[in-house]
């Protein structure tokens, strides 16, 4: 007898004598993992998420039309636990969500009317991607709670902005970028803002999967990504690809982590 739990193991080297006479070699062997099941866990965000109140009509005094209102919002990393006694600060998620609330409160507050307004979600809006709370080379991170209710607040955080913008601009656009710490969460975010707002009047959830986004506005452009997988060359590039009127565009602007501003397009592309 091993004396090992058969049902923590999940696989190991065993030592395989040869018929021959050979020495014996080793043979990796393994325990097929369940796989999750996709239909289960949307059941599971739809009931977690049951309890939100639903999205209703706010009046709001109709801004300029040829004026676009972004709102970039990068690495809030909700779910990031910090302890005083360790870094010097105190962090969780519900004190993360609560100071975006006020500040994002106060933003809106003042920024000037448009008839737009496009909440650019860059990415890392979670601080792990799913519960084993690792990021993609494999290094722990501390998180605050379990992963289901850091996905919770996140979703909350976004629908508590796309609401505040409601009360101000009568079409509000959301698109979500994928960050390095959320690099597939994101999406259950973006799915169910989707099917929050899917019977909204004047909110436009953008559910597309790409890394990228060109929001073409009048006479510019608005090119958002998170900014760990491309060059201010390649998104150039992507641009002039994506953006069907990018040449006749006046000023694109780039938002993204390390590039955020907004310049002539044609010096971009030169």
């Amino acid at each position: 007898m091993s004396g090992l739990d058969m049902g923590l193991v999940k696989g190991g080297w065993i030592k395989v004598a040869a018929s021959d006479g050979a020495p014996a070699h080793s043979v990796r062997w393994s325990v097929p993992q369940e796989q999750g099941d996709p239909d289960r866990i949307l059941d599971a965000i739809r009931d977690g998420l049951a309890d939100m109140p639903r999205a209703v009509h706010m009046d709001c005094e109709t801004g300029p039309d040829d004026i676009l209102a972004v709102f970039p919002v990068a690495d809030l990393h909700i779910g990031m636990l910090a302890d005083m006694e360790e870094t010097g600060h105190d962090w969780d998620g519900k004190k993360a969500t609560r100071v975006f609330q006020d500040v994002f409160g106060r933003l809106v507050g003042v920024t000037p009317s448009a008839g737009t307004a496009l909440l650019a979600q860059l990415g890392d809006l979670m601080h792990v991607d799913d519960q084993t709370n690792l990021t993609q080379s494999g290094h722990q991170l501390d998180a605050d709670t379990r992963y289901f209710m850091i996905l919770r607040r996140a979703v909350i955080a976004m629908k508590f902005a796309i609401d505040t913008l409601r009360a101000k601009y009568a079409t509000v656009i959301y698109r979500g970028c994928r960050g390095n710490h959320d690099r597939t969460a994101h999406y259950a975010v973006t799915l169910a803002l989707s099917q929050h707002y899917a019977d909204v009047e004047g909110v436009t959830i953008i559910d597309h999967a790409g890394e990228f986004y060109v929001h073409e506005f009048g006479k510019n452009m608005v090119v958002l990504h998170h900014g760990d997988k491309a060059n201010a060359a390649r998104l150039v590039n992507f641009a002039a690809l994506n953006g069907p009127r990018y040449g006749a565009a006046r000023a694109t602007a780039w938002h993204c982590l390390g590039i955020s501003t907004t310049k002539p397009a044609r010096r971009l592309a030169g």
